[in-house]
């Protein structure tokens, strides 16, 4: 019998050409929990540097531990034709040398640990 397993990279770029250093950039990041202060901080930075055109969607993690979430655009303007929302999102800011990564639902209990490993992994 086949797996059907599918093993994706904890971070995959929207544009694999596109390789960014953020050795000097500074990572936002929210802590889901009560209240989703940390998050919907995340979605007014996003927001507003999105309006500005000062920073874009580079990529999403992918993590077994993150319960899956998938939905509208949250920052597309009317009209416009955008890829859809996910779990948790990576969006770059060179001009403010800023890493943004909007996660939108937690990891499930039992797999803390291996998720805090991928995270600070990647980071």
């Amino acid at each position: 019998m086949a797996s059907t397993e599918v093993n994706l990279p904890f971070f995959s770029p929207l544009d694999c050409s596109h390789h960014s250093d953020w050795t000097d950039y500074t990572l936002l990041m929210p802590v889901c929990a009560v209240g989703n202060i940390g998050q919907l901080t995340c979605d007014l930075i996003i927001s507003t540097l999105l309006s500005r055109q000062e920073c874009q969607l580079v990529g999403r993690i992918y993590s077994p531990s993150v319960m899956p979430v998938v939905g509208p655009n949250a920052f597309a303007r009317d009209g416009e034709n955008a890829l859809p929302t996910t779990s948790t999102e990576v969006y770059e800011s060179v001009k403010h040398k800023l890493v943004i990564m909007q996660q939108r639902s937690s990891y499930y209990k039992n797999t803390k640990q291996v998720y805090v490993r991928e995270l600070t992994d990647w980071i």
